[in-house]
């Protein structure tokens, strides 16, 4: 995947080399504003993996960066300027895109554990919930249907429950 986005950078960045006018600034221009396009769209697409979204970039923008240097054109240096600085824009932007994919895959697997443990612990409520039940009208059955007297008293001694039968 890295061999692949760094080839594509390098495709990308080599079109400043081939298809770079130095004659016509309004070509130049329009290159800058294709190839930082281009790098903008990376900056949401490879972000998710920030070091594909470098191999990619760096290539791309490091070829344009040095054409634009090397020319004598007056809106050149200009030029080179706000492509570096839009280039760091970029690789500061993915960079935090890169760091808010990263946390929320963290706390997406974190409360994906949080929601099984919490399944599994409804599910033994629920059977714990159930055995009780069970119990509780086994006791009940006893309670209603025994012969011998079966009663609970208070403190001071007095008859708070006599079985039924009785």
């Amino acid at each position: 995947f890295l061999m692949g986005t760094t080839l594509a950078g390098l495709g990308w960045g080599a079109s400043a080399l081939a298809l770079f006018p130095e004659s016509s600034p309004a070509h130049l221009v329009f290159l800058a504003f294709v190839l930082g396009g281009v790098a903008a769209g990376a900056s949401s697409t490879l972000a998710a993996r920030f070091d594909a979204f470098l191999s990619f970039t760096v290539p791309m923008l490091a070829t344009l960066i040095p054409r634009f240097l090397l020319l004598d054109h007056g809106q050149a240096l200009p030029m080179a300027i706000c492509t570096l600085l839009f280039s760091l824009l970029m690789v500061y932007t993915a960079y935090r895109t890169s760091n808010t994919v990263i946390e929320t895959l963290q706390l997406k697997y974190h409360n994906a554990q949080l929601v099984d443990q919490l399944a599994s612990q409804l599910q033994e409520g629920e059977q714990t919930a159930l055995l009780l039940n069970v119990h509780t009208e086994h006791y009940r059955f006893i309670m209603e249907y025994a012969q011998d007297i079966i009663y609970r008293t208070d403190p001071s001694g007095r008859f708070t429950f006599v079985n039924p039968a009785v």
